[in-house]
């Protein structure tokens, strides 16, 4: 399980089944929190996993910790959906790809 929020460091939890790896995230979590704007981006290994650990995230967390679970693909394919157009925008506009130029726009 990897989880992340934008203003804290990436933590890994990694661990047999049934190690407490939910229980280390859930105490984390109540004790860093998370406001809604900025939900701990929570990394599961599949979708399977992703819907049981959101479950139990909901029945874990007290209501100040927002969360927003997910797969490595899911996440990929999120971020691509997002910033595609952004790339056929550019592609249109000139031709190619220049990171310093979607950079300045």
């Amino acid at each position: 399980m990897l989880f992340r929020s934008i203003n804290r460091p990436a933590r890994w939890i990694s661990g047999v089944t049934r190690s407490g790896k939910t229980q280390q995230l859930i105490a984390f979590a109540n004790e860093t929190g998370a406001p809604q704007r900025q939900p701990l981006l929570i990394f599961a290994a599949n979708g399977d996993n992703r819907i049981t650990l959101a479950e139990r995230l909901t029945e874990g967390l007290s209501d100040r910790v927002a969360t927003f679970t997910t797969t490595p693909a899911g996440f990929i394919q999120d971020e691509i959906v997002l910033f595609w157009p952004l790339l056929v925008q550019q592609v249109e506009r000139t031709g190619t790809v220049s990171a310093k130029a979607a950079a300045r726009e």
